[in-house]
């Protein structure tokens, strides 16, 4: 289902002090869980390693903990026997203490692993679709400029996400926006891709869920009139109408032309399900085909 909103109309003499070199700065953590980079186009493959690693991390801590879990167990068992009276004067006492600890650590390590698990799936969930877009877009990006990326690994439910509760906290909601990716295409399009998700719980349940995937091309003025493109404002509407990425369930779109600012914004939102790799790519591909197509200053000029 498409909902276009139309086009957008507005219409002493000292010397110098020394410089110092500036260094490039390391993959910056924002704050726990959410991370920020600046990727060149020549270390992108190396970055997707990096997110690959990060993925399968998780199950080496896994048996890691695990093994910790076990033998802190084996040591307290181990310790009781050695420190218990002989004769013992409480028997009863001893085994009640023991098979406490044993479900107290049980318990935890079961409460760890569940979390941890929940983590890894965040993990999976959002990083593996952030390496397929960026390996995707790699031979289209200018070599010179650097591609900006931020991605939140949190739940998205976490605390420092809510944006609204109830008196009785029975209900709130969480604004989830995990993924944030700037660039520059190799023809001089700048491009700005967000993937947000809003949610609403109720006593911790999720009840309801919408993701939101926001576009934006900024193409150069010196190769495309924004205002010849927003003429087919149309067919650009019209474009979305068969990508085989946005079937499968219901997907509302809103499309305008912003021609003060030169710019083409989409916004797509669904509830069903994620956004996959290939809607953000089909989208993005498709309003690059109609800028070349309509927004082109000579109509016979190739587009490197």
């Amino acid at each position: 289902m498409l909902e276009p909103i139309g086009s957008k109309f507005e219409v002493l003499s000292l010397p110098p002090p020394p410089v110092a070199p500036v260094a490039t700065a390391p993959p910056r953590k924002e704050r726990k869980g959410v991370y920020s980079r600046r990727i060149s186009v020549a270390r992108i493959g190396a970055y997707i390693n990096e997110l690959e690693q990060y993925t399968r991390r998780t199950r080496l801590q896994r048996l890691l903990v695990s093994a910790g879990v076990i033998g802190t167990i084996a040591l307290l068992l181990a310790l009781l026997v050695m420190t218990r009276p002989e004769p013992p004067e409480k028997p009863v006492a001893l085994v009640v203490g023991v098979v406490f600890a044993a479900l107290g650590l049980l318990m935890f390590s079961f409460w760890f692993f569940s979390w941890r698990a929940t983590q890894k799936q965040i993990a999976v969930r959002r990083l593996q679709p952030l390496g397929r877009i960026v390996t995707a877009l790699r031979e289209d990006l200018l070599p010179t400029r650097k591609l900006r990326v931020r991605y939140d690994l949190r739940a998205p439910n976490h605390k420092q996400k809510m944006t609204w509760a109830q008196t009785s906290g029975e209900k709130v909601r969480y604004y989830d926006a995990w993924l944030r990716l700037r660039g520059m295409l190799a023809e001089g399009t700048r491009f700005r891709v967000k993937m947000n998700s809003e949610l609403k719980t109720k006593k911790g349940r999720i009840m309801h869920e919408k993701r939101w995937l926001f576009l934006k091309l900024m193409p150069p003025a010196a190769r495309y009139s924004i205002d010849q493109a927003a003429e087919h404002f149309h067919e650009l509407v019209s474009a979305f109408d068969q990508e085989p990425a946005l079937s499968g369930s219901a997907v509302v779109l809103q499309i305008a032309i912003d021609q003060l600012r030169g710019a083409i914004v989409i916004k797509a939102r669904r509830e069903d399900q994620d956004f996959r790799p290939e809607a953000v790519l089909g989208i993005l591909r498709g309003t690059m085909h109609f800028l070349i197509k309509h927004g082109r200053e000579q109509p016979g000029q190739e587009v490197a």
